[in-house]
């Protein structure tokens, strides 16, 4: 990548950095009406949020200065187990009425079961579309991941889900010594196909030192649900009566389905867990990750060869690259004594515009050529909301005794076609979706 360009697009950074430092701030709708009363507000998450506002963080001071602003008694944070007790303990407090002031976080699998609880307060009946307006499209896109027939639940400040979108990151030194075709030339012509990745990861898994074992793959772990979407398939949609169907009953999840297991058990071209180690090390051409490791100080460590990275391939039943992710997200609960104030408050504290300077910063400490930049700085635009948040309603893929879990490991691990699997699961995976969401 250019260096000059590196360089003045720090400079701009680090200038526009100081002009939301130095001003007074302003949020996109009439806040002048908000007062606690001195009430303490509550963060409910597996992580402190705050950690960025005290002493040494980012954002130093700012929480001070919002307590004072909305005459805040105090700002605490209550730390709960990730899983099932978080979202355990929010009830509990909803249904004491402890949770008047909360501010709660939660992952991806465990938001719809509290939409299905009616747990969150539908803040588009108490936020003007100048809150909406202000966000980024990664942001909208959370809100809209965990929304319900025209509720809106999600603030969408205070996490991302870029990082966590899924990439396909290559070894160029395999790639080089091998003569495989390039991945970036492939992306930049788009012919980056489904067909491509399968005929790089077979010429790619090799026997390199003539011992008569495989000691080098095409492909790192494969998580299947998000090559799903790479393939236009969707677990859960949202039909045209705004009723949530059970969607794995098409072609398009056909043929994934049936392509994961090739890839997953039957090529023999995919080695090595969620963690990549064996990429990391150099034996495996491609990985399958998430973003956030390329920033990790342990893959910085480990990893020694020159690496560029794509979107995942588009399947034969997509019209265009897919950015599957993760997201967690912030919700203010039902019985909340004045959502308004709460959101706010949040807003006041995650602001949309820093989050535009911290995803360039990532960026640019990832990226090492310049498709790299283009395909991690497109993905702010493009990405749509494409996250698996079904998983603690129907279950993960992995998961066994669960309808969804048990249906995708029949196709994956006992030879069961696609078509008969999800046949024999739909009835039991809807009733749970008809049960939960559509009465």
């Amino acid at each position: 990548m250019n260096r000059k360009f590196i360089l003045v697009t720090l400079l701009v950074l680090m200038t526009t950095g100081l002009a939301f430092s130095v001003a007074a701030y302003e949020l996109p709708f009439d806040d002048s009406d908000v007062d606690f009363g001195g009430a303490t507000v509550t963060y409910v998450c597996w992580w402190d949020p705050r950690a960025a506002f005290v002493e040494g963080g980012n954002r130093a001071g700012r929480l001070a200065e919002a307590m004072e602003r909305y005459n805040i008694g105090d700002v605490q944070f209550l730390n709960v187990e990730w899983g099932d007790p978080l979202r355990e303990t929010m009830l509990n407090r909803l249904m004491n009425d402890e949770s008047k002031y909360d501010i709660w976080c939660l992952p991806g699998g465990q938001i719809w079961p509290m939409i299905a609880a009616n747990a969150f307060y539908p803040l588009n009946e108490v936020l003007p579309g100048a809150y909406y307006d202000g966000l980024t499209n990664e942001a909208n896109g959370i809100i809209d991941a965990f929304s319900f027939r025209g509720e809106k639940y999600a603030l969408g400040l205070g996490t991302g889900a870029i990082q966590t979108v899924r990439y396909i990151v290559w070894n160029k030194e395999i790639f080089d010594n091998m003569g495989l075709p390039r991945q970036d030339e492939l992306y930049l012509s788009d012919e980056w196909t489904w067909d491509k990745l399968e005929e790089i990861a077979v010429a790619a898994t090799v026997d390199t030192d003539g011992d008569g074992a495989i000691d080098q793959w095409g492909i790192s772990d494969i998580d299947p649900i998000h090559f799903g979407y790479a393939n236009g398939a969707v677990p859960v949609k949202e039909d045209a009566n705004g009723n949530l169907v059970f969607a794995y009953t098409d072609e398009a999840a056909f043929y994934f389905l049936t392509k994961m297991r090739e890839w997953k058990v039957e090529m023999g071209i995919s080695q090595g867990d969620w963690q990549h180690l064996e990429f990391q090390a150099g034996q495996v051409a491609m990985a399958p990750i998430e973003g956030w490791l390329l920033n990790d100080d342990g893959f910085k460590s480990r990893v020694e060869f020159d690496y560029g990275v794509v979107p995942l391939p588009k399947g034969p039943h997509a019209k265009d690259y897919a950015y599957p992710s993760g997201a967690d997200a912030f919700f203010i609960p039902v019985n909340a004594a004045n959502p308004k104030a709460l959101a706010a408050l949040h807003y006041f504290l995650f602001r949309p515009e820093e989050v535009i300077q911290e995803r360039e910063d990532f960026v640019l400490a990832v990226a090492r050529d310049e498709v790299s930049y283009k395909v991690l700085t497109e993905v702010y635009d493009k990405w749509s909301g494409q996250v698996f948040a079904m998983a603690g309603i129907i279950g993960e893929w992995w998961q066994e005794n669960t309808p969804f879990g048990d249906g995708v490991r029949a196709v994956l691990f006992e030879g069961q076609s696609p078509a008969s699997a999800m046949e024999a699961i739909a009835p039991e995976v809807q009733a749970i979706l008809d049960e939960m969401f559509n009465n």
